[in-house]
């Protein structure tokens, strides 16, 4: 994946994993697309107790970026190096760590009703992360092996390295079942096999095995002896029969789903402990209006319009009364001509109401008041949030532009009447009013188009005035395309030009 960073998220108050791929990893647009394809799928899968949760993927410099939950315990990988995994004494630890096999187990079966494969299910791939003293496991990177085409040699042979093995063209060899590594048509049951090398290599210390085909030979090397070495554990017997036909050569003798795994490890754990597994298996949660939202703004960045309409209609269907994407939805059906800025407003406004004037529909009209340049009610608003929620960067910033004099004032000073005279080709009158209405809804329109409107409607021009770059229009049509005038109501600032 490259590097992988840690950042706060401003408006969440969370902590978020940012990845970013390689450069290397993109050499075609083919490859990019597949890769953006993956994450969004992965994003899909909305919540899930036992799965790292990919929040949004977001275009930088055109370039896609992975935000992901952040979970800081580590890997499954790092607490098998450092030998975290086995502390406690051998009970305690073999009960971990089949309770942390079912756990991954319901991950992915997780990601199997979604129909989605992972195909690189490995301890690099599974974060730990203690929650009020429980080990909670989570599966990340859902998909994402199979945008990295990265041919790898593989000679089948013993692999004592203690570094992280490296996933190569959708796989990574020593945890790939036979059917990944000969190229033959894959289904779920690939995930089966390498959750069997995952466990596996719990008790082994590290991959003893040059390629998946060759961990089954391990199993039947110790079963049920002595340990993989110092400050291991032996594989328990009840457990390796299991893992056995996790581990089988032919796809169809392997558990069919992996709910079928994890009530077979469930088992394993009462035989093994004496006690019932403790856990209740989890199920999804709905995807939040948040991640909806943030799903939208990737989208945007990708330039998926039609999806984009869909995330954000899924995000208020969620939360009708959510500011964020109320915001984020309604400027882009602005900016794009699709409504006013007084629609736009309505329709926070209409939030705020709803929410007992709470501060994030506060927040998002004061943004919006100061983008169509109504400065008096976006310092008032900005003023309350910085009041009530003190140090939120976006908020000074606003209020640091609004200080700065850049943004002018787009009051309207003064009204006329004036009657439309339209162009005697209908259509030519109805491209100019097309045009017009969508300049009218963009928060600055360039000087020159203004002109260009006014003088279209007759309006007299002042020697001793300037036309602001800002301006607002509103029109009521009259009659039909052969007969007829228009009211237009508009403002311009009064100067004095220079001599």
């Amino acid at each position: 994946m490259g590097r992988v960073l840690r950042v706060l998220h401003r408006q969440w108050g969370i902590d978020l994993a940012v990845k970013t791929p390689k450069p290397e990893a993109f050499g075609t647009d083919e490859q990019r697309e597949r890769f953006v394809r993956e994450a969004e799928a992965w994003v899909a899968l909305g919540l899930h107790p036992n799965i790292c949760g990919c929040h949004y993927v977001r275009a930088v410099d055109g370039f896609p970026y992975l935000f992901a939950e952040c979970v800081g315990d580590g890997s499954l990988h790092d607490w098998i190096a450092d030998r975290r995994l086995y502390e406690g004494g051998p009970a305690v630890a073999v009960a971990r760590i089949v309770d942390l096999a079912v756990q991954m187990a319901w991950g992915v079966g997780h990601a199997h009703a979604a129909g989605l494969v992972h195909r690189d299910v490995k301890p690099a791939n599974v974060l730990l992360d203690i929650q009020d003293g429980d080990l909670v496991a989570k599966v990340t990177d859902f998909g994402l092996a199979r945008s990295r085409p990265i041919a790898v040699e593989d000679d089948g042979g013993p692999s004592h390295g203690a570094g992280v093995p490296v996933s190569a063209g959708g796989r990574t060899p020593a945890y790939a079942s036979p059917e990944q590594l000969s190229n033959r048509p894959v289904g779920k049951r690939i995930d089966v096999f390498s959750l069997g090398v995952t466990v596996l290599e719990m008790f082994t210390g590290g991959p003893r095995w040059g390629s998946g085909p060759f961990a089954n030979d391990t199993v039947r090397e110790r079963h049920g002896s002595a340990s993989y070495g110092p400050g291991l554990l032996p594989l328990p017997p009840e457990l390796g029969d299991r893992l056995e036909r996790c581990l089988d050569p032919d796809p169809d003798q392997r558990p069919g789903s992996m709910a079928a795994v994890a009530r077979e490890l469930a088992d394993t754990y009462r035989e093994l402990t004496g006690d019932r597994y403790w856990r209740l298996e989890p199920k999804a949660a709905d995807l939040r209006a948040d991640e909806l939202n943030n799903r939208a703004l990737s989208l945007l960045d990708l330039d998926r319009d039609v999806e984009v309409a869909d995330a954000f209609a899924a995000a208020l269907a969620a939360d009708p009364q959510h500011a964020d994407a109320t915001l984020n939805s309604g400027l882009w059906r602005w900016r794009d001509g699709e409504i006013t800025d007084e629609e736009l407003v309505a329709d926070l406004d209409a939030v705020r109401i709803d929410t007992d004037d709470a501060w994030p529909a506060r927040h998002a009209l004061g943004l919006v008041h100061l983008e169509r340049g109504d400065l008096a009610n976006a310092r008032t608003l900005l003023e309350r949030v910085d009041h009530e929620q003190p140090g939120m960067r976006d908020v000074a910033e606003a209020l640091d532009v609004l200080g700065s004099g850049a943004v002018p004032d787009a009051d309207c000073v003064g009204t006329t009447e004036v009657r439309w005279n339209p162009p005697s080709d209908d259509d030519s009158y109805a491209s100019l009013v097309t045009e017009f209405g969508k300049e009218r809804r963009r928060p600055t329109v360039d000087a020159q188009r203004v002109h260009e409107v006014l003088s279209v409607m007759e309006v007299p021009r002042s020697s001793d005035a300037s036309y602001s770059d800002r301006f607002c229009a509103t029109t009521v049509l009259h009659g039909d395309l052969n007969q007829i005038h228009e009211t237009a109501t508009y403002g311009w600032q009064l100067g004095v030009e220079p001599s």
